[in-house]
């Protein structure tokens, strides 16, 4: 069964409702910009997001944050209404778990992407609990260490060094740490505030990092790409700005047990390590969104955003295949220049599997971003 590129008689009306992630959302909308049938509409609760300039949206919002979920919802109610809405499709995990917490409040549910059940959504974004999940169904992954007295610091003493991460959420790898031995441990445990974020302490895996993005419908697996760092930012567990499209057999079967056993639908990017030692691949965690390496996934074949709304449509597709290429974003492309200024006569490969196409097809959204960070 082959994609129906033609999803309906008139336009698909798509709404991002928590636009302000911008870097996730300009993803999803340069994926969604290759079809003429789709008109995008954005929802922000900040009023001026470099793609409110994008000329691929139709429609933009302005709503103010709040904490109440029940505003929100009547807010995107408002806009489903006024721009006739057939999907929304959140691009983040505070949007999605609220869609998924407070659906019942949507006019029309039905318009809402599929999405995984409000007990595995929490399950998946919590360190801990997805730690118990993996044990409980033998997936592999990390050691966990709760260090509440001095006996369990004691005990993970063999297993330096230990890496700290906040229990639900990080970006970019901002608030990972890394520990070689007892004494910065204990030093840091000794001026942590009660204040500060809630964290989960890790074995740190000998080896190299590896993902796996998917698209799932109650467990299976319909879209996947699998992607390995090449290059990377000079920041500490930051995510890589290189990336090589691969096929491992082995990891795609951790991922599938992970999905199928978390009865999974909708976007995932699954964060897992090779381990060196013990000759497997560990998940780490999972990101319970849209993912930065989108628009590389778009180039080697598979558009996620695009398939996640023929999904939601129950239109049928076949498993998409993916092109092993390469890839870099625009910070790798200003990486390689300044090694070597030759690269910018590679022409082929900058247009063919560079994040440049992106910025050249709809240029307002990076310029504006440009004009905002030198005010």
């Amino acid at each position: 069964m082959i994609i129906d590129h033609k999803i309906k008689s008139k336009k698909l009306a798509v709404l991002i409702p928590d636009g302000e992630w911008e870097k996730l959302s300009n993803h999803v909308i340069n994926c969604l910009s290759e079809y003429n049938d789709i008109c995008l509409y954005v929802m922000s609760n900040r009023k001026y997001i470099p793609s409110r300039y994008s000329r691929f949206v139709k429609g933009f919002t302005y709503n103010p944050k709040t904490d109440d979920p029940s505003l929100w919802i009547n807010s995107i109610n408002k806009v489903v209404r006024k721009h006739e809405i057939d999907l929304i499709l959140p691009v983040y995990e505070d949007g999605i778990g609220r869609l998924i917490k407070y659906k019942g409040q949507l006019h029309d549910p039905n318009k809402l992407v599929i999405l995984p059940s409000l007990s595995f959504f929490e399950t998946a974004r919590s360190k801990l609990k997805l730690a118990a999940h993996l044990a409980k169904h033998g997936i592999p992954g990390p050691r966990i260490f709760i260090l509440k007295s001095d006996s369990d610091i004691t005990n993970a003493r063999s297993y330096y060094p230990i890496i700290a991460k906040p229990v639900e959420g990080t970006t970019g790898g901002r608030g990972i740490l890394l520990f070689n031995d007892e004494i910065t441990l204990l030093e840091f445990l000794k001026n942590k505030n009660e204040d500060d974020p809630k964290l989960v302490f890790q074995e740190y895996i000998k080896g190299y990092d590896i993902d796996c993005s998917v698209l799932c419908r109650e467990g299976n697996i319909e879209a996947f790409t699998i992607q390995k760092g090449t290059l990377y930012d000079t920041k500490n567990f930051s995510p890589p700005i290189g990336i090589q499209f691969v096929y491992e057999s082995r990891l795609y079967d951790v991922v599938a047990k992970l999905m199928r056993t978390l009865n999974w639908s909708g976007v995932a990017h699954v964060d897992l390590r090779y381990d060196m030692i013990n000759n497997e691949y560990k998940v780490i965690e999972v990101n319970c969104r849209f993912w930065g390496t989108l628009d590389a996934s778009l180039l080697a074949g598979v558009n996620f955003p695009y398939l996640y709304c023929l999904l939601t449509l129950n239109k049928e597709f076949k498993l998409p295949k993916y092109r092993h290429i390469p890839f870099l974003n625009l910070k790798a492309i200003v990486r390689k220049v300044r090694s070597n200024v030759l690269f910018l006569f590679k022409f082929n490969f900058i247009w063919n599997y560079t994040a440049l196409k992106f910025l050249i097809k709809d240029p307002f959204p990076v310029f504006i971003k440009i004009l905002q960070y030198i005010k």
